[in-house]
């Protein structure tokens, strides 16, 4: 499993260039920061077959 940036399925921009997921996603978890444990946690856990988002404030330009 490689990690990385993945845009969600649709765009639904901010207006700061954001993106919003949608009303209707459902997850099993929101792991909050995306930095290295937490996307090692959300990894870990997405191994487990579980529907994981992770949510970060900032951006990566």
């Amino acid at each position: 499993m490689s990690l990385g940036s993945v845009p969600p399925l649709h765009e639904d921009r901010r207006p700061d260039g954001g993106t919003l997921m949608g009303s209707d996603d459902n997850f099993d978890i929101v792991v909050v920061g995306a930095g290295p444990v937490g996307l090692s946690f959300a990894a870990s856990l997405a191994q487990s077959e579980l529907k994981v988002a992770v949510v970060e404030q900032n951006t990566f330009d």
